[in-house]
């Protein structure tokens, strides 16, 4: 699934009084043991942790059962990326494959702990790819390492043959153009009508996926496929250059390593903080720096960028928990987030800083 700002909110939200909040960095490919003993670790110490709060057994295995049974899935194991987190409480079970390089990090809390997640939101090298032909479409998520498969067999159709059997599980789906009548799917040679049916019902399944999104979009087919796409969509962020061909049997990496080459790094949205934005903010009285002082503005409700250590995971995880709560905090009054390296910034205490509206 993409991850956004909605649903790191909706995590931030479950009133359970457990919350468990699960961090393990895994590998893309060759490493199923490792990643998997990594995961039993953790586990084990979220159980450890439960148990300190007073939790017996029964409810200890019922709260983490979801993660636990991961171990059993082999198949799960084949399709990581840099990292791993899942949410578990009486309320929640919330698994997520992220292409960012978490330290292995469990917390125990009466929320969830969802900073590391803004980490994902700040990558400014973060793209999607979606690569369509008639006979197959695949949509991922990347950045300048990796690149992440995203399931969509809900959204879309699999292929221009499969119409039939997924406008039967979509009742309701409102698509313009003329029907496909051939069955089980269309025959091999598509006429235009078909085409252009299969194109808008994969326009129209994706809107799911770019909903509030703003990260540049890379296409990957032939000419005509990718040509018709363009003139449905009306994603925003799409580059005009794409990765031609059909390129089903294309392996991802290759595939990423074609579309890095295309992306223009000047489109991406630097959301970071400078030395030149810290002295404009100290010129005008709008500079904050450590965690008392953030409070003291959040108090006030007067913070309008907050800016957290880029390194701040490498710390304990009691650290990490209360800069979590001052981070939750500065969401209600809608402050932005964004990760830098304070170490290289001159004013700063700590792992917090932070700009004021006035």
């Amino acid at each position: 699934m993409i991850i956004d700002k909605a649903e790191i909110l909706k995590l931030q939200n479950d009133t359970s009084e457990h919350c468990v909040s699960l961090y393990v960095r895994t590998h893309r490919a060759g490493q199923v043991e490792a990643d998997k003993i990594r995961w039993k670790n953790a586990c084990s110490k979220a159980a450890d942790k439960l148990l300190s709060k007073g939790l017996e057994g029964r409810e200890i295995r019922s709260i983490l059962r979801p993660a636990t049974n991961l171990l059993d899935d082999n198949d799960f194991w084949l399709k990581l990326s840099d990292g791993l987190c899942m949410f578990l409480s009486e309320n929640t079970t919330e698994r997520l494959i992220l292409p960012v390089a978490f330290e292995n990090k469990i917390f125990v809390e009466e929320n969830f702990v969802t900073l590391p997640l803004y980490l994902y939101l700040n990558d400014r090298q973060r793209f999607f790819i979606y690569d369509i032909s008639q006979g197959h479409n695949r949509f991922f998520e990347a950045n300048r390492h990796s690149i992440t498969d995203v399931k969509i067999e809900d959204l879309v159709p699999e292929s221009i043959k499969d119409i039939f059997d997924f406008e039967n599980r979509s009742p309701n789906l409102q698509v313009h153009g003329e029907g496909i009548h051939h069955g089980h799917g269309a025959s091999k040679d598509n006429s235009d009508s078909d085409i252009e049916k299969y194109v808008n019902l994969l326009v129209s399944g994706m809107q799911e996926i770019f909903k509030g999104e703003n990260v540049p979009l890379i296409l990957s087919g032939p000419e005509e496929m990718v040509s018709m796409f363009k003139m449905m969509n009306n994603y925003t962020p799409t580059i005009n250059d794409y990765v031609r061909g059909n390129n089903e049997h294309m392996d991802p990496v290759e595939l990423h390593e074609r579309a890095w080459k295309i992306l223009n790094l000047s489109f991406i949205p630097d959301h970071g903080v400078d030395q030149a934005e810290i002295e404009k903010a100290l010129s005008n009285n709008e500079f904050v720096s450590g965690e008392s002082n953030i409070l003291s503005s959040l108090r006030e409700k007067n913070l309008a960028k907050i800016i957290v250590d880029k390194d701040f995971m490498k710390k304990d995880e009691d650290e990490i928990v209360q800069l979590d709560k001052i981070i939750r905090s500065s969401q209600e009054l809608n402050s932005d987030i964004v990760f830098s390296d304070l170490e290289k910034i001159k004013q700063t205490d700590g792992s917090l800083a932070a700009i004021k509206y006035y």
